[in-house]
C-alpha cells in the first residue's frame, strides 16, 4: 500500500518540478501586444471566481472523503489503518484474527478466591464499535483534525478493548458465592448452670460472609472494561485481581474481644430481671440474660423480639365478664368466673425496659439487689369488661386481694393428679368475716376411698408411698396467697426437710405442710367481707395458683429480714428395695437436700401505712438423702 500523504505536499512537489523544467528552456524576447484592459479585467474576475469555486468544490470533496477515513499514521492493535475507511479497517482487522494475550482474572474475598483464564471467559476484542468510536474521536475537534490532515502528520496508536462473556462472568461470581456460602455463626455466650461461672462457655464465632452478586458483577464489569493489552502485558503472568463485594454475616472475636465477652457475661451470672407480678409476672434468668448478649457489643434484639412474641401469645387477651352463682344460705358456689381485664402487651416499651435492665446489670454496681433481682415494669394496656365481679353479689367478693403460685416440675403422674384433685376440693370455698378456715377440714379425708392416688409423702421422717402425695403443693400455694393478702394465719408448719418443688421459684421457708390431725394450715378472715378461695392447677404446665377474692381494705404486706443459716450437707443416698423393678435397676424418687434454717418477717400495714401485724416465720430443715428404688 502506498504511503498516504497530504494534498499540500503533493501540490508543492508538482510546483517545484515545473519550475525546474522551465528554468532549462531558452529565453525568448517578449512580444509586445496591445490588449484591451477592460476586457482583460472582466476575464480575470470571472476566471478567479471559477477557480475559487473549483478549488472550494475540490476541497469540500476532499474533506468529505477524508472524513470517512482514518487520519494518516493511525494504527489500531498495531495494524496501519491510516487512509482506510471503517469497512476497509474492519476487513483488515478481522482478517488478522486478533486474539487478546492470555491472562487470568481472579475474584477475591477475605476467605476464598476463584480464578478463570481469558479463554474460559471467552475474552475477545470488540472491533466494530471501537473503530467507529476512534473515527469519531479523531474528528471531534475539526481544527485539530484538519491540521493533521493537511499539514502535519501525527502518529496515533489505539488499542482494542477486551470483552468477556457475561454469562461466564456470572458463572464465575456464582461459583465463588457458593464457595463461601455458610450459615452465620455469630459469637455467643452460654451459661449451662444458673449461678455457676464455671459453666460459662464463650463461642468466639466464625467469619462468614455473603457475596453480593449484582454489586460484584457491576464492579467486575467496570474493572474489565478498562483493561488494556499493555496492562495485561505488565502482569507478567500474574492475575488481574478484583475484590468481590461482600457483606459480613458473622465475625469471629479476637482474643481481646473474647476476654471482654467473658467479663460481660460474668457480670450477669446470678442476676435476673423480673417484669410484672402475679399471673403476668415474667422472669428472665441469668441463662436467658446471657443469651441476649451480642458481641463485641450490644444485645440480640432478634431474640428479644422472639421472646416478646411468645409473651404476646400468653398475655394478650380480650376482656371477660364475671359470672357468679351461689346459694346465699349454704354459700355453696355453683359457678364462679372472675372478670378479667383485657390485656395488650406494649412490645416496644417492654423491650426497652429489658435492654435498660441488661445495661444496668452490666455496668452498674447494684449491691442492694435482693437475690440478684432487678425489677422492671411489664407495660400492659388494660381494657375493662362490661360486667365486673362486684355487680354479681352482695358478699363483698369483688376483687382479688391475695395471690400465690408454685411449680411442681418432675412430679410423678400420681402426684400431678393429686395436686389437681386437692385444688378442686378447696376451690370456691367461701369464708365469712371472722371465721377460721382449716385446710384439713375443708379437704376432708385423704385416701384411695376419696379418690386420691398413691404418691410419695413425708411420714415419720421418711419418704414413703402413700395416699395423697402432692396435697402439700396446694397448702404451700395457699400459704403464699395468705401472706400476699395479709390475712391472719393461725397455724402453719414447715416440712421436715427441703422439698425441691417448693424452691423452684422461692427461697427455703415459704412452704406449709398438712397431714391428718393437727398438722394443718389455718387462717381467720379478719376482713369485713366474705372472701372466696379460687384455685387453679395446670397439669400440663405443672403450675398452680390460688387467688383470694374479697374487698380490699387498703392493707399492704411486706416480707423483710429474710435470712438462712446453719447449712448442713445432705445425708448419704438411700436405696429402697422394689420388686417391681428389674434386678439392679434404679429409679430416683427423692432428691438430696442440705439442711438449713430459714427465717423471715411478715409485716401487714393498714391503708394509712401503720403496722397492724408483724410475725416471724421460722423453719428448720434437716439434711435429707436422695432416695432410689432398687430392683431386687
Amino acid at each position: 500500500m502506498q504511503s498516504f500523504t497530504t494534498p499540500i505536499k503533493q501540490l508543492f512537489f508538482k510546483f517545484w518540478s515545473k519550475n525546474e523544467q522551465s528554468s532549462k528552456l531558452p529565453i525568448k524576447k517578449p512580444t509586445i501586444k496591445l490588449i484591451d484592459l477592460r476586457k482583460t479585467s472582466r476575464f480575470l474576475r470571472t476566471s478567479g471566481i471559477i477557480l475559487l469555486l473549483i478549488i472550494g468544490l475540490l476541497l469540500y470533496g476532499f474533506i468529505k472523503d477524508s472524513q470517512t477515513k482514518f487520519l494518516p499514521q493511525t494504527t489500531i492493535a498495531n495494524q496501519i489503518v491510516g487512509g482506510l475507511t471503517i469497512e476497509e479497517s474492519l476487513t483488515l482487522l478481522t482478517s488478522k484474527q486478533l486474539i487478546p494475550p492470555e491472562h487470568t482474572v481472579e475474584l477475591i474475598t477475605s476467605t476464598a478466591s476463584i480464578a478463570s483464564s481469558s479463554a474460559q471467559l471467552e475474552a475477545n476484542y470488540q472491533i466494530d464499535q471501537q473503530i467507529e468510536e476512534i473515527l469519531v474521536t479523531q474528528q471531534s475537534n475539526f481544527a485539530d483534525w484538519f491540521y493533521q490532515l493537511l499539514v502535519k502528520e501525527i502518529a496515533q496508536q489505539y488499542e482494542l478493548p477486551i470483552t468477556y462473556n457475561s454469562e461466564k462472568l456470572t458463572e464465575m461470581v456464582n461459583q465463588l458465592k457458593e464457595q463461601i456460602a455458610d450459615e452465620p455463626h455469630p459469637p455467643t455466650a452460654d451459661l449451662t448452670i444458673s449461678g455457676s461461672t464455671q459453666s460459662l462457655i464463650i463461642d468466639r464465632g466464625k467469619n462468614v460472609f455473603d457475596l453480593q452478586t449484582e454489586a460484584t458483577l457491576d464492579k467486575l464489569g467496570k474493572v474489565l472494561e478498562k483493561v488494556t493489552v499493555n496492562q495485561i502485558n505488565q502482569l507478567n503472568g500474574g492475575a488481574l485481581s478484583v475484590n468481590a463485594v461482600t457483606t459480613t454475616l458473622s465475625q469471629q472475636l479476637t482474643d481481646e474481644q473474647t476476654d471482654q465477652a467473658r467479663q460481660r457475661a460474668t457480670n450477669l451470672v446470678g442476676k435476673k430481671i423480673v417484669l410484672g407480678e402475679q399471673e403476668t409476672k415474667r422472669t428472665l434468668s441469668d441463662i436467658q440474660l446471657i443469651a441476649f448478649l451480642q458481641f463485641p457489643e450490644g444485645y440480640r434484639t432478634d431474640l428479644l423480639d422472639e421472646l416478646l412474641t411468645e409473651w404476646e401469645t400468653d398475655l394478650n387477651r380480650p376482656p371477660a365478664n364475671a359470672e357468679f352463682e351461689y346459694d346465699p344460705q349454704t354459700l355453696k358456689v355453683e359457678k364462679f368466673v372472675p372478670h378479667r381485664n383485657g390485656l395488650t402487651l406494649n412490645r416496644e416499651e417492654i423491650k426497652q425496659n429489658i435492654l435498660n435492665g441488661l445495661d444496668e446489670l452490666e455496668h452498674t454496681d447494684l449491691e442492694n439487689l435482693t437475690d440478684g433481682t432487678l425489677t422492671k415494669e411489664l407495660v400492659l394496656h388494660e381494657t375493662p369488661p362490661e360486667i365486673t365481679l362486684e355487680s354479681t353479689n352482695d358478699l363483698g367478693i369483688k376483687e382479688q386481694i391475695g395471690f400465690g403460685e408454685s411449680y411442681y416440675y418432675h412430679s410423678i403422674p400420681n402426684r400431678v393428679y393429686n395436686v389437681s384433685l386437692t385444688t378442686s376440693r378447696i376451690n370456691l370455698t367461701i369464708v365469712p368475716p371472722g371465721k377460721e378456715f382449716s385446710f384439713n377440714q375443708t379437704l376432708g379425708e385423704v385416701s384411695s376411698a376419696t379418690g386420691f392416688r398413691s404418691a410419695y409423702v413425708i411420714k415419720d421422717g421418711r419418704t414413703l408411698l402413700g395416699d395423697g402425695g402432692g396435697v402439700c403443693q396446694v397448702s404451700t400455694t395457699l400459704f403464699r396467697s395468705l401472706l400476699d393478702a395479709g390475712l391472719h394465719v393461725t397455724r402453719r408448719l414447715q416440712h421436715s426437710y427441703r422439698v425441691s418443688y417448693y424452691e423452684l421459684d422461692r427461697q427455703p421457708g415459704f412452704d406449709a405442710t398438712v397431714y391428718a390431725g393437727n398438722v394443718d394450715l389455718r387462717f381467720i378472715n379478719d376482713t369485713d367481707h366474705h372472701i372466696l378461695i379460687y384455685g387453679q392447677a395446670n397439669p400440663e404446665a405443672l403450675y398452680m395458683t390460688i387467688k383470694i377474692y374479697g374487698t380490699s381494705d387498703g392493707r399492704t404486706t411486706e416480707i423483710t429480714n429474710y435470712k438462712t443459716w446453719d447449712a448442713r450437707g445432705p445425708l448419704p443416698p438411700e436405696y429402697i428395695p422394689d420388686p417391681s423393678l428389674a434386678p439392679g435397676e434404679l429409679r430416683q424418687v427423692d432428691w438430696a437436700a442440705s439442711g438449713i434454717k430459714a427465717q423471715f418477717t411478715h409485716i401487714v400495714r393498714d391503708r394509712n401505712g401503720e403496722i397492724t401485724s408483724e410475725k416471724t416465720y421460722y423453719s428448720n430443715y434437716r439434711p435429707w438423702s436422695a432416695k432410689f428404688l432398687q430392683g431386687v
